[in-house]
């Protein structure tokens, strides 16, 4: 084929690879970013292993950056609106977690309002655990928004995605795997486009695959606080993924455990890691118990 039968048109039914007018405008687009990376490498090389160092900055920067992108896009693009089931199901948690409620007493006339992923008796309350609701709560109550709810917990993801990788490769590709995050979950994913969830859960697993690695070369109370809270905020977003959560995790620590068997008991008692994790369990059960009562009660 030759090179200038690509451009033969531009309908993509009749374009020999499918391309549209779009995508070649997409493709130049890359094209005048790439070839200005390759020519400033050396100083663009120097500037991010300096910058990949420096933990606090760059979560700080990784943070910022899809929420900055977003932003930009609002005048084109505004706060979205919920479409589907699933977003108005979490924004029924949302809005009954700010007014300091697990669950709402049903409706004397529910029966003719019935809907998906809502429960309307003995309780209308949500088919969901709480997590996504509680994030987007928080967003709703600080900023008057539960949509900057979502923008927060994607800015936690790509930072924490940095951080995690920290644990397991180098700082410069921890970096590049937090930009990776940013572009490929950022400001033009459905996660930070919609209210039925994601980033709340992708965080608590980075959390937990940060801190494992971390944890296995030397037991430290606060990674053990990291790991807690990253199973409990997974429990309370996506309690069945959590279970292969906590196996994938204890597979990981087994063989570590049973060569500090005779140096660290990590089950001892007084061990700072194992009261951290009895706690952080203990108290996410307790949160996922009263909600799932509150569920099946009236008030």
């Amino acid at each position: 084929m030759l090179f200038s039968e690509l451009f033969r048109s531009f309908v993509p039914l009749r374009n020999p690879i499918g391309f549209g007018a779009s995508d070649f405008i997409e493709l130049a687009f890359t094209l005048l970013l790439v070839l200005p990376a390759l020519a400033w490498r050396p100083w663009i090389e120097t500037y991010a292993a300096r910058l990949a160092q420096r933990t606090g900055w760059c979560m700080l920067a990784l943070a910022a950056l899809p929420v900055a992108l977003r932003l930009l896009l609002l005048p084109q693009h505004p706060v979205p609106s919920p479409n589907i089931s699933d977003e108005f199901s979490h924004l029924l948690v949302a809005d009954t977690l700010r007014h300091f409620r697990l669950a709402n007493p049903p409706h004397p006339l529910h029966q003719f309002f019935e809907t998906l992923d809502a429960l309307q008796e003995p309780s209308y309350s949500s088919i969901y655990p709480i997590g996504q609701g509680a994030a987007l709560a928080i967003g709703w109550m600080i900023f008057g928004s539960p949509w900057t709810g979502v923008v927060l917990s994607m800015a936690a993801f790509c930072a924490l995605c940095y951080w995690m990788l920290r644990g397991w490769t180098t700082p410069g590709w921890a970096l590049a795997g937090g930009l990776l995050a940013v572009f490929e979950f950022g400001p033009l994913n459905e996660w930070m486009n919609g209210y039925w969830g994601g980033g709340v859960s992708a965080a608590a697993g980075c959390l937990v695959f940060g801190a494992a690695p971390r944890l296995r070369e030397r037991w430290l109370t606060r990674e053990a606080i990291l790991l807690g809270v990253g199973l409990a905020v997974q429990w309370l977003t996506r309690p069945y993924e959590c279970i292969l959560l906590v196996a994938c995790v204890l597979l990981y620590f087994l063989p570590a455990l049973r060569k500090r068997r005779t140096r660290v008991r990590p089950s001892a008692p007084g061990n700072p890691t194992s009261i951290t994790a009895i706690a952080n369990s203990s108290f996410t059960s307790a949160a996922w118990a009263a909600s799932a009562l509150a569920t099946r009660c009236t008030e």
